[in-house]
């Protein structure tokens, strides 16, 4: 441990060399690996990783780095100096950057309350952007680092769910705005009536039937008494 603050030194000034993907990523991962057995180079190693995006050419491993700010860096002494860092990739870089360093800075937000309201005006630069999901992403995330106290979101346990939800949102035709508590409701309607068909059963079920000699067929089913008292759960 001792040596890990000038190990990191120099493995900072290894990313700026000469190097493929494969070669960086591993580089990456070497620093990460240090940062979580020694937190106090935690913030000297975020510092190194947010001076390489400036310079790097590698679009997945620039998002990687942005995410990794985004969740460390708001639980450091000073989270104001990765600010600029982060927010220069909102002009410099591609869409999907732009995209990834929108999430960043609104983690920060959303874990530091005296950045909110700044984090909040540099986000509304964004909402022109030319690309969707940027402006997409610039807009919610401004919704929530505007929102008085600390705002929870509910746990999204399926994409499935929250479809279900915004289809039955769709359909009802309501002037009001969805709302993250009817995904929960309309998935709890959901897992019921499940339950309700998981547990009809169909009984007397022939022996000869072709269902069954269907389900023979496979080694997995083979060895099963399938006979007349068989349940066959919906």
């Amino acid at each position: 441990p001792s040596k890990h603050r000038s190990f990191i030194s120099f493995l900072s000034a290894s990313l700026r060399e000469e190097g493929g993907y494969e070669y960086k990523l591993s580089i990456v991962d070497c620093m990460l690996h240090i940062l979580d057995l020694n937190v106090e180079i935690k913030e000297l190693g975020l510092i190194h990783l947010s001076e390489f995006i400036e310079d790097c050419e590698y679009t997945q491993l620039s998002i990687r780095i942005l995410h990794i700010l985004g969740v460390h860096g708001p639980s450091t002494d000073d989270p104001t100096k990765f600010i600029r860092y982060i927010y220069n990739r909102l002009f410099l870089e591609n869409a999907a950057i732009r995209a990834a360093a929108l999430s960043a800075l609104t983690n920060f937000g959303m874990h530091c309350s005296s950045l909110r309201s700044k984090l909040a005006i540099l986000l509304l630069r964004c909402i022109h952007d030319t690309d969707d999901e940027v402006r997409d992403r610039a807009t919610l995330f401004r919704h929530w680092l505007k929102a008085e106290g600390t705002m929870t979101v509910p746990d999204v346990s399926s994409v499935g769910d929250l479809e279900s939800a915004l289809k039955a949102y769709l359909q009802l035709r309501t002037e009001s705005s969805f709302s993250m508590a009817d995904m929960c409701t309309t998935a709890t309607t959901d897992t019921k009536a499940e339950n309700r068909v998981d547990h009809m059963e169909v009984n007397g079920v022939e022996t000869d039937s072709p269902f069954l000699k269907a389900l023979k067929q496979h080694p997995e089913f083979a060895h099963l008494p399938l006979n007349g008292d068989i349940v066959v759960r919906f």
